[in-house]
């Protein structure tokens, strides 16, 4: 069993997430949270980040890297998704977050995040027949 992190970090919010992945790769979720970021609200009109914000999400990405050390996690897995290319400042953006927290986001395509939502949800629904349509 190995304990790992997750950052999710989306135009509107910055999910962190801690859980338990077994040896038969299933994994039990510990602990969550998240935080509201609301970039695309603050884009500038030149379609910048403003700078206020990458210290908001710097602070919260700190305490989860503590509270992650705290749990004894091995491994912390950071996403940003498609929607947040969107900003012409996102490449140096997230290497500030990354100088100042040490967490390197890796971005996700639309199909991406597709396949993720619907594998999570098969993975996470108990509904033994039945019809899922991707």
């Amino acid at each position: 069993m190995s304990l790992v992190g997750i950052v999710e970090l989306n135009p509107y919010e910055l999910k962190t997430a801690i859980a338990e992945i077994d040896n038969s790769h299933g994994f039990t979720l510990l602990d969550q949270s998240v935080d509201f970021v609301e970039i695309t609200s603050d884009l500038t009109t030149d379609g910048l980040i403003k700078q206020k914000k990458p210290l908001f999400i710097i602070d919260c990405l700190n305490s989860f890297k503590t509270i992650c050390k705290t749990k004894g996690v091995e491994r912390i897995y950071a996403y940003a998704t498609a929607e947040f290319k969107e900003a012409k400042n996102q490449r140096s953006f997230v290497e500030e977050i990354y100088n100042l927290s040490s967490i390197r986001f890796e971005f996700l395509s639309a199909d991406s995040e597709l396949t993720y939502t619907y594998s999570a949800s098969l993975t996470t629904l108990d509904i033994p027949k039945g019809l899922f349509i991707y």
